[in-house]
């Protein structure tokens, strides 16, 4: 049944339904969130149930700082707002000891468990693979570059484990699945399999796991534990915001907490489901007891105008509203970013707020940022990329840190360009790029910084010839006492930090990143002495820290760029809504390009057939394919719609950024 939001809302705070669970399903922008949250307010306050007792899930981490803003208000107590994968992490770091008891794998006798970030998990899978290539000849058939492969077999294995399929079942499961079977080397997934358990049992081994492991060590040992079901008692209520994105895992610990909690909450949207990377299983959700209890729809909206209303119950309206202007003539990707830069400027020329304007793209486009970023570098506006990210390198401090490392470090083996360098004088001595270039070529030999000529000296003037001849005689020094063993890679970075780079002008903003470049080289040495088969783990780490870390980004950092940033937001599809925020203005780019609805069937991964719901002797054929890439299609349309209470701006280009002709399926639905 359909009913209005206040009905629902008193429904809410009465518990006015039978059983303990009930089930709260509404579109995008029909104040779902909003419900929870004046929920949860309301149990405290009113009900004075104690937070310690209340358990929130939500998606990720935009989400809970969206929460925490909207739900300030006095109390006592620890406020349990968590994702799936933190709420995992933080039982298994509490309650290692009974996963070491009952684990006969894990090797090493540790208070905790190391936690290795994605990153890091995924440049030791690229170790692996490369060791299996070239060692025992696998994968030889296969053009794809083990970094890329690496990263495909760890998100297969965060796949497995929120699906609660054994992971050394993946490749099975993957080969079961395709159709022309006689095209494909099947002992290529035999050997990806191979891969994976050597990998999770060598992690386990050394008392080192990555999230996808913990996962499956929290269903496997904790969640049949019974001194461990005793303590989970001790939550009474449970509420989820965003139940049609939850992992069958997830799923499956709420259904152990629901037999002894008082009530469950959830607030759904079956319409979406378009977080497959992340998990998310609505066939198998659907299944779960919570629908078939107290099941109520939401009827309203309140961020969807009138008109895009009545084009989602007629889509054959779209076309003909005054609303929604489209302009798909474009023949070159360029000329559409002009386009898109020019209606831009025509809007804010117009009286709209920058802050109302959202650039949504099917996939996060780095060119099409650095392109309006750059025309628009002067206006009083800026334009917030959701989904940059950084190389850890590209901070300016981190770059002369890794140098000054290399510089220092007389085993680590790594080549720094000419540019490289012009970076390094330009950041230390606060140069021009002229005199940055001199030094470049003439000071630089071999790795070493010479010392200056009575011309150089000239040239660069007394204060920077001073500031220079210090860091030479600082990092001579330093290689010395480096060769005696005195010094370790986290003190190292402290000290160049200190001795080099305190007194340059945007010293304070970059303590707290110098800091953390610190406490992921000893985490990851650390990680690393753990395997005894790994050599070098310094000559690892910047090798990591170079080629494969980003930036740090704090959760102040997020909640910057996601709350408090004034300005226009550029972001994908899937950022954009799965971030809690809405729009009078939309513009959607590459609307021909096939990239809003990628392939599911790729190398050695299938985001479908790794989900709990799906049948694993039912070949994935491309009839099933193209109806769940309609369908993914026509969830996001739907739910752009519903976010966006004014004017919709549609682009696209005959030929795609790599010169490919484009025939996307977005418009046609």
């Amino acid at each position: 049944m359909k009913i209005k939001y206040e009905e629902i809302r008193e429904i809410l705070f009465k518990n006015d339904f039978q059983g303990n669970s009930l089930v709260i399903d509404g579109i995008s922008g029909s104040g779902k969130t909003t419900l929870a949250q004046e929920k949860y307010r309301h149990m405290i306050e009113s009900q004075k149930i104690k937070s310690e007792e209340i358990l929130i899930f939500v998606m990720n981490l935009n989400q809970i700082i969206a929460w925490r803003r909207n739900i300030s208000f006095n109390f006592c107590g620890q406020c349990k707002i968590k994702t799936y994968a933190n709420f995992v992490k933080e039982e298994i770091i509490k309650y290692w000891p009974i996963i070491e008891k009952s684990c006969k794998l894990i090797g090493k006798s540790e208070i905790r468990p190391e936690f290795v970030n994605y990153d890091t998990s995924k440049y030791m899978m690229k170790m692996l693979i490369d060791y299996y290539r070239k060692r025992k000849g696998y994968f030889l058939d296969v053009t794809v570059e083990s970094k890329k492969m690496a990263g495909i077999f760890v998100s297969n294995m965060s796949q497995a484990a929120c699906s609660l399929i054994d992971m050394d079942k993946i490749g099975h499961r993957l080969y079961n699945s395709l159709k022309l079977k006689k095209n494909v080397n099947a002992q290529n997934f035999d050997k990806m399999d191979e891969v994976i358990m050597h990998y999770a049992k060598s992690f386990l081994n050394s008392g080192t796991i990555d999230i996808a492991m913990a996962i499956q060590l929290y269903n496997k040992y904790l969640l049949k534990d019974e001194g461990y079901l005793k303590k989970l008692r001790n939550i009474k209520y449970v509420l989820v915001d965003d139940m049609d994105e939850m992992c069958a895992a997830e799923l499956n610990l709420v259904e152990v907490i629901s037999k002894n909690a008082h009530r469950c909450y959830f607030f759904s949207n079956m319409e979406a489901g378009f977080c497959n990377s992340n998990g998310s299983d609505i066939d198998f959700i659907k299944k779960s007891k919570f629908f078939n209890g107290k099941l109520i729809n939401l009827e309203e909206h309140f961020l969807c105008s009138s008109e895009f209303c009545h084009i989602l119950e007629s889509p054959n309206k779209f076309k003909y509203s005054d609303n929604i202007y489209t302009d798909i003539g474009a023949s070159l990707r360029s000329e559409m970013i002009e386009k898109i830069g020019d209606k831009l400027k025509e809007l804010i020329d117009d009286g709209t707020s920058p802050e109302d304007i959202a650039i949504i793209c099917p996939i996060n486009d780095f060119v099409l940022s650095y392109e309006l970023q750059s025309r628009f570098k002067d206006a009083p506006f800026e334009i917030n990329n959701l989904g940059k990210k950084n190389k850890l390198m590209d901070n300016a401090y981190v770059h002369c840190i890794m140098m000054i490392i290399c510089m220092c470090i007389e085993d680590i083996e790594y080549d720094f360009t000419m540019d490289d360098y012009r970076k390094f004088f330009s950041t230390l001595l606060v140069t021009d790029a002229k005199t940055s270039w001199i030094l470049s070529n003439e000071v630089v030999n071999f790795r070493k910084l010479g010392d200056l000529t009575d011309t150089q000296k000239n040239i660069m003037g007394d204060e920077r010839a001073s500031k220079y001849n210090y860091i030479v005689n600082w990092i001579r020094n330093c290689s010395k006492n480096i060769r005696s063993d005195s010094i370790d890679m986290p003190e190292l970075i402290r000290l160049i930090f200190l001795n080099i780079m305190i007194e340059l002008p945007d010293s304070r903003e970059n303590i707290s990143i110098c800091e953390n470049l610190g406490e992921l080289a000893d985490r990851f040495i650390n990680t690393l002495d753990k395997f005894k088969t790994i050599d070098n783990p310094s000559q690892k780490f910047v090798d990591f820290a170079i080629n494969e870390a980003e930036s740090f980004c704090s959760f102040r950092d997020i909640e910057n760029m996601y709350f408090e940033k004034k300005g226009i937001i550029l972001s994908s599809a899937s950022n954009f809504l799965t971030s809690n925020m809405k729009s009078s203005v939309q513009i959607w780019t590459d609307v021909t390009s096939n990239l809003w609805s990628p392939r599911n069937i790729k190398k050695f991964s299938n985001d479908c057939v790794l989900k709990k719901s799906w049948n694993e002797n039912v070949v994935y054929t491309e009839e099933i394919e193209t109806r769940n890439r309609k369908k993914n299609l026509y969830s996001v349309a739907k739910a752009l719609l519903r976010k966006c209470s004014g004017r919709i701006y549609l682009y696209g280009s005959e030929y795609s950024e790599m010169g490919y002709e484009q025939n996307g399926g977005y418009m046609d639905i």
